[in-house]
């Protein structure tokens, strides 16, 4: 019996610059968002350091905190650098049709957006629960003064997941369609 085996290997598929452009422009911006609410959050930290040396003899250390804050300051100016330098490597070669990029280029990208965004979270935690000490050891500022600084805090964590989630979302994506193509 002669029977005719037809076997199809998955093709590979191709991106234009655009592709990863847009990647890395998503991630360019969503990290220059989640840097104007930390430094945001770092002014409205200096406020309740003001109140409570204004309240207090024996003002709490806020020292945790600050370094917290600059740490992402930080992170957030190196993977802006990272970004934008990303960004114009492949803006530059978009202008050579003939390039094309794969899924591993997408992931890559993808990827490392993903992980930036997860690392402010934690660090945003971190910050929210520095905060949420000092806020019940206080025996001078009233709950009302730490309102806006929690809000800010709520507001960069909600960010900062939801941009993280997305990045993963399209990184998990692309490293199965690039592990496909490996495989096939």
């Amino acid at each position: 019996m002669n029977a005719k085996v037809n076997i199809q290997f998955p093709e590979k598929s191709f991106y234009s610059a655009i592709n990863i452009l847009d990647a890395y422009s998503l991630a360019l911006d969503s990290t220059t968002q989640v840097k104007v609410l930390i430094s945001r959050i770092k002014k409205e930290t200096q406020r309740l350091i003001e109140v409570e040396q204004e309240s207090s003899s024996t003002p709490h250390s806020f020292t945790d905190i600050k370094s917290l804050i600059s740490v992402a300051e930080y992170l957030a100016e190196n993977y802006i650098n990272i970004f934008d330098s990303e960004y114009e490597k492949y803006k530059n070669a978009s202008k050579n049709i003939n390039v094309k990029f794969d899924a591993a280029d997408l992931s890559e990208a993808y990827g490392l957006a993903h992980e930036i965004s997860s690392w402010f979270g934690a660090l945003l935690h971190q910050i929210k629960d520095e905060l949420f000490a000092i806020k019940e050891n206080s025996k001078v500022l009233s709950n009302v003064v730490f309102t806006s600084l929690e809000r800010l805090i709520y507001i960069a964590d909600f960010l900062s997941e939801s941009i993280s989630n997305t990045f993963e979302s399209e990184f998990k994506k692309y490293e199965s369609e690039w592990e496909a193509s490996k495989n096939g």
